[in-house]
This record gives structure tokens, sequence and C-alpha cells, in this order.
């Protein structure tokens, strides 16, 4: 991809972030919510886990990892969108 790809899709993950959790429920007919919790089951990580959640927009799966690791393991979310960083810092602190 060349830098001006990179350019326009950073450009429109930071333009998107305040609608991106209603598109993608809009999208998945709210099925992403079941397909998330049908594949924490299957991960089973065990509680004391440190996991690195790369590309995690808004931070669904980084929360949700967090939950399932009950304070005893370490999760940290990243992502190339600040905006999205953000979204995803106000729901955790929810």
């Amino acid at each position: 991809m060349g830098r001006t790809n990179e350019k326009h899709v950073h450009e429109v993950f930071q333009s998107i972030s305040t609608k991106y959790d209603k598109m993608n429920g809009v999208i998945s007919l709210n099925m992403h919510k079941q397909w998330r919790r049908d594949i924490m089951r299957q991960m089973s990580l065990p509680v004391h886990a440190q996991v690195l959640d790369v590309c995690c927009g808004t931070g669904d799966w980084t929360i949700a990892i967090a939950n399932q690791l009950e304070g005893k393991g370490k999760v940290h979310g990243l992502d190339f969108s600040e905006n999205m960083l953000q979204v995803g810092q106000k729901k955790s602190r929810r």
C-alpha cells in the first residue's frame, strides 16, 4: 500500500471514529456482539495472560479481553487512529 493510501485510510478512520460502533452494529445486524462472545469463549485466555490487541479500533475486543482477565492479566490496545483510541478510552472508563 502506498503512502497516499495509508494516509487516506488513516483519515477515514479518524473521521468515522464516533460513528464506528453504530455503523458496525448496523452492518452486522448486531451479530458482531455474539461473534465476539463466541470467539472469547473459544480463546479461553488464562487470567494472567498479557495481551496486545493490535488495530483495536474503539476497544470492544480490548475491553472484552480485560473482562475475561478479571484484573489479573494485562491487555493493551494499539491503533493508528488516535480518534478511535479516544472513543475506546471513554468506553473503558465506563
